[in-house]
């Protein structure tokens, strides 16, 4: 495989993207391509000549050949079609040509390659890693099916599979947030690799024929060079995506060496059909739901609900629900009966399926956020992790449990398990941030916040770390303009501002901020936010009686930990508090 430097690759990659372009049109050639890049004809050849050792006419005619034999792995058309369909005029010369290239006829690719999902043999190998394989990351699904309306499919399972492989444990997989950062990236799988902390990287693309999904999957290692290892295409009904999955995570564990537990071995064996239309829900539901919008929340909470209406005995979608409805009490926003809807999802979620651990982490959640029964929820956690240790969510779910249960070394070690599986999710970045700066690593808290903007423009956790961590430095300037920003950004945290403003004697700005907050809607946030204005302006009645508005918010058992509740500690009616929450010991 050829290896260029950033500067060639980058130019490879423009003509490529041009080729490509232009597939349709079977005319397109040297001189179009001269044309397109804006150069003569001879500048062209000599600079393609010097980088990859190449005429221009077979450079176009290979970029061709390659996009032919990935769509007739995923089957998408007769060889005519194909032969057209990339630019070549005659089905003919395109057969002499593939030949000639890959040492075989067109007509033979699918017979080296589609496997159906029960079967192991027919894969095609390139090589053996030179080193143990430890690290992983499933890039972004390309979506070859022609229609947008089936980007939910192409997410979906794509989702599924980094968390199938996240059950494998003896690997670390990065989330689902920090690999959609490399969508349509023109980055190389090595320069992926080396960002993302990996040593080895899942490509694959979707295509839907005649109702039946064909999946095509390459797995690369990384260091010390790029080198394929192993490729195969999937076909597969709606039905058996999940044997699908199965069948997959069992080729990737052998193509790195990777022994199977017997326990994990049973479960890939022993696995459901699930309801078409019932599992086509879940996973609109879940697309809809990542956007993190209102009305996609909206839609996606409902397309769950659809899921679960055509098969009651779907335990992901109610798994989902939960998730869903747990996000929502988490907001700033009026959370409703979304505890009531979370606790009965999550309920029947691990009542169909308790090994799934989506379902041991919703009803950790319930646990540690609604009913505050502590000891439940560690062990809740604990399971989840065992399932999936990949599970960046149930890490860090876990770390916060742990800190407010004085736990704060083994806080941090969960923390940061859950960043090294996510380590571009702006928000679970700045929060551990947040527990870097409680255990007065302010450095790390800073560093931390910073890079969460590094991802995500003005992002409201990261200028709330911020604002906290230079409060408790003492630099009571730069926490109120980190604050000032915040309230800019995410008008609901404003009292986070009148708190700071409190703290460092601008009274007189926080009872403006408190009179705002006080005649605006009344729900769970902006009573966590009345309780810590009231306490850092001095006023201990009216903080404690908003610490005991319902239904509460999920921050409120932190005031026993969390610095911004520190004005009441001198309260007896903060140790009361914190007795009644009946904490596991330390």
């Amino acid at each position: 495989m050829t290896v260029y430097l950033p500067a060639e690759q980058q130019y490879i990659d423009k003509l490529t993207e041009i080729v490509e372009e232009n597939f349709s049109n079977n005319g397109f050639g040297v001189a179009e391509l001269a044309k397109e890049m804006g150069i003569s004809h001879s500048s062209l050849h000599r600079k393609l000549k010097a980088i990859a050792k190449q005429s221009i006419s077979q450079f176009i005619r290979e970029t061709r050949l390659k996009r032919a034999r990935e769509l007739l792995q995923l089957q998408a058309g007769t060889v005519a079609e194909i032969a057209y369909g990339v630019g070549f005029g005659s089905t003919t010369y395109f057969s002499k040509c593939f030949h000639d290239y890959y040492g075989y006829p067109p007509g033979e690719v699918k017979k080296q390659i589609v496997s159906k999902p029960d079967s192991v043999e027919n894969t095609d190998h390139f090589g053996i890693p030179e080193n143990h394989i430890n690290s992983i990351a499933v890039l972004p699904f390309d979506n070859y099916t022609g229609d947008e309306s089936q980007a939910f499919l192409v997410f979906g399972m794509h989702d599924a599979l980094i968390s199938e492989l996240g059950q494998l444990g003896a690997i670390r997989v990065v989330s689902k947030t920090s690999v959609l950062a490399y969508s349509n990236s023109e980055k190389t799988i090595k320069e992926i690799a080396s960002e993302l902390d990996v040593e080895a990287i899942i490509e694959a693309s979707v295509l839907v024929v005649d109702g039946r999904i064909r999946v095509q999957l390459k797995l690369f290692s990384a260091f010390p060079e790029e080198q394929q290892l192993w490729a195969q295409t999937f076909e597969v009904d709606m039905s058996n995506l999940l044997k699908l999955y199965s069948q997959v995570i069992k080729k990737i564990a052998s193509e790195i060496q990777l022994s199977l537990s017997p326990e994990q071995q049973t479960q890939l064996d022993e696995i459901r059909e699930v309801n078409p239309d019932s599992y086509k829900a879940y996973l609109r539901g879940k697309y809809n739901i990542y956007q993190q919008t209102p009305d996609g929340v909206k839609k996606g909470l409902e397309y769950l609900h659809e899921a679960v209406r055509i098969d009651p005995a779907e335990p992901l979608a109610y798994a989902g629900l939960a998730l869903g409805y747990l996000d929502i009490a988490h907001g700033p926003f009026n959370a409703g009966d979304a505890y009531v809807k979370a606790e009965s999802a999550a309920r029947q979620a691990i009542k169909i399926d308790k090994n799934l651990a989506e379902a041991q982490l919703a009803n950790a959640a319930l646990c540690m956020y609604s009913s505050w029964k502590f000891h439940e929820a560690e062990k809740y956690y604990k399971r989840a992790i065992e399932l999936n240790p990949n599970l960046s969510l149930a890490h860090y779910h876990y770390a916060w449990a742990l800190f407010l249960f004085g736990r704060h070394d083994e806080a941090l070690v969960e923390h940061e398990l859950a960043w090294k599986c996510d380590p571009f999710n702006p928000m679970l970045t700045a929060f551990f941030g947040a527990l870097s700066s409680y255990l007065g690593r302010y450095e790390d808290a800073i560093r931390l916040a910073n890079e969460s903007f590094n991802v995500l423009k003005d992002c409201p956790p990261a200028y709330f770390v911020l604002g906290e961590t230079y409060l408790a430095m003492g630099k009571e300037d730069m926490a109120i303009e980190a604050h000032q920003k915040l309230a800019k950004f995410a008008p609901p945290w404003s009292w986070v501002l009148g708190s700071t403003y409190a703290l460092t004697g601008h009274r007189d700005k926080a009872e403006k901020i408190l009179n705002e907050l006080e005649s605006a809607d009344l729900n769970g946030w902006n009573a966590l936010g009345l309780a810590v204005l009231y306490g850092a302006l001095g006023m201990y009645d009216e903080a404690f009686k908003w610490i005991a508005y319902e239904p509460h918010h999920v921050w409120i058992p932190w005031v026993a930990a969390m610095p911004m509740w520190k004005p009441l500690y001198a309260d007896p009616r903060h140790a009361e508090f914190v007795k009644g929450l009946n904490l596991p010991k330390n």
